[in-house]
């Protein structure tokens, strides 16, 4: 069964808005919590530091790879249906909130601001095009069935 054009842009319209909330809460909690935190000790992060640098690589990986719809130029692009395809974006957007939560909740000092800034511009920079992408596909593979 192939989703209505009503249907598509209101799961755009759902996703979009998990999107701006997974956007904004990382600033919220730099805000009402990172900036009251006291900084861990020296020395003891470094493994949580790669931990969130590889966090935001597979929110990257995830965002370009399998959340953009596949296909050669000048074709249908290939769209996985929106069950199949909207938890995969939650989990890209999940692995980008983790680099934040690290960050703030035990990477601590001046190096979590650079965490909270990553996380949205992962977000803003890869997942919402891939998104976007997907959804505009979808769209244009419902028209084309009618």
């Amino acid at each position: 069964m192939e989703p209505s054009s009503s249907s598509v842009s209101s799961q755009r319209m759902v996703w979009l808005v998990i999107l701006g909330a997974f956007t904004i809460q990382p600033v919220l909690l730099y805000v009402f919590v990172g900036m009251k935190a006291s900084p861990p000790p020296e020395g003891q992060t470094v493994i949580f530091e790669a931990i969130a640098v590889a966090a935001l690589a597979a929110a990257v990986f995830m965002g370009v790879q399998k959340l953009r719809p596949k296909g050669e130029l000048g074709e249908q692009p290939v769209v996985p249906p929106v069950a199949q395809w909207q938890p995969q974006s939650l989990v890209a957007l999940a692995f980008a909130e983790l680099a934040t939560l690290l960050g703030i909740f035990i990477i601590g000092g001046d190096r979590m601001l650079v965490y909270v800034a990553a996380t949205i511009v992962v977000i803003l920079a890869t997942i919402l095009p891939a998104g976007l992408a997907y959804f505009a596909a979808l769209e244009a593979q419902q028209s084309e069935s009618q």
